[in-house]
């Protein structure tokens, strides 16, 4: 894939709704793009793609090397509905972490039981009021999701015909969520995790091309669900495929302690005994994998990051550097090393 096709495929995932637990819109891409893989001719290998119940999509492309795990997420962060007040007005608290401060007052989707989205209006109130919480957030207190509001302009029994509910999921909408290219940068929302769809997308087609399966790992790439509430599809994915080596692709700021450039190159370590890690992960997301996989503590390769990129929206953060095809290459490349330097 080229520079072109990662932005492309990166644009219509960044635009899919998919906050945990509601990710059918995203799902469809990604089946899309698993099975458009295809081995080159006269290759032997079949690629096999799947479902679990857990809803992780996973693409097995068959090798003679070590079993390899290599996933990223497919959620994202969001809101979930917690109760409906009488007036029609939705009260909200996150999903994975979202903070009202970064989305701030503006439209958002609400997802309905069928999948389609009702534009609502995240609201705090009007600044021109002496009453509620006003004149404290104005100088001393922290906007919480408990100040917030969702308006439709829909009754209860409106909302409920559209099938929306205590338990419906909400995201920024669809228009806020388009990148942003400034230059040799990019920003958006939801970038964490789907800069790492692209690169498992892109990894698998480029070693798709590999004839000889003596030549590569046996690669199981999956798109896991739900990593912003506990990375369980990844744990269930773990549990399932009993990998020898597990890389979950995803997308961090670098702290300023990090020494690493954050540039198209990813930054990588080897260990020689079964390695369990988010690429750029600290050990206490690490550990649930391990006991996935029944283990004792892993080592930790890395960091291999995908440049840059948060959950959380870049407005006003830093932006994320463009990934490149090289970065996609590079990454695409370490299976390979790891399975010669074992």
């Amino acid at each position: 894939m080229n520079r072109n096709q990662l932005l492309t495929l990166l644009s219509e995932l960044v635009a899919c709704h998919a906050p945990p637990g509601e990710e059918r819109e995203i799902e469809a891409v990604i089946w899309r793009e698993f099975e458009a893989t295809h081995p080159p001719t006269g290759s032997t290998t079949g690629l096999k793609v799947w479902q679990d119940g857990a809803t992780n999509i996973y693409a097995h492309l068959p090798g003679q090397g070590p079993k390899v795990m290599i996933c990223a997420h497919k959620d994202e962060l969001g809101m979930i509905i917690t109760h409906i007040q009488p007036d029609g007005r939705l009260k909200v608290t996150n999903i994975g972490g979202a903070l009202p401060w970064k989305y701030g007052e503006g439209p958002v989707d609400i997802l309905a039981d069928d999948g389609s989205a009702i534009r609502a209006i995240l609201s705090v109130g009007s600044v021109h009021t002496r009453s509620g919480p006003m004149a404290e957030l104005k100088s001393s207190r922290a906007l919480t999701w408990d100040l917030v509001t969702l308006f439709t302009g829909l009754a209860p029994d409106q909302l409920a015909a559209k099938g929306v509910h205590a338990g419906s999921r909400a995201v920024v909408a669809r228009e806020r969520k388009a990148i942003q290219r400034l230059g040799e940068y990019i920003a958006s929302y939801a970038l964490d995790d789907r800069m790492g769809l692209v690169a498992i997308v892109a990894g698998l087609k480029e070693m798709a091309q590999t004839t000889r399966t003596e030549e590569r790992p046996d690669c199981y790439f999956v798109a896991t669900h739900g990593e912003e509430i506990g990375m369980l599809g990844a744990v269930r994915a773990a549990q399932v495929l009993q990998p020898e080596i597990c890389i979950a692709i995803d997308t961090s700021p670098v702290t300023h302690d990090t020494p690493t450039a954050l540039d198209p190159r990813p930054s990588s370590g080897m260990a020689r005994r079964p390695i369990i890690t988010k690429l750029t992960a600290t050990p206490s997301c690490v550990w649930p994998m391990s006991w996935a996989l029944g283990r004792s503590r892993p080592s930790i390769l890395g960091p291999v990051l995908t440049p840059g990129g948060s959950s959380r929206p870049a407005w006003p953060g830093a932006p994320s550097p463009l990934a490149s095809p090289a970065t996609i290459r590079t990454a695409t490349r370490l299976l390979t090393l790891t399975h010669w330097s074992m």
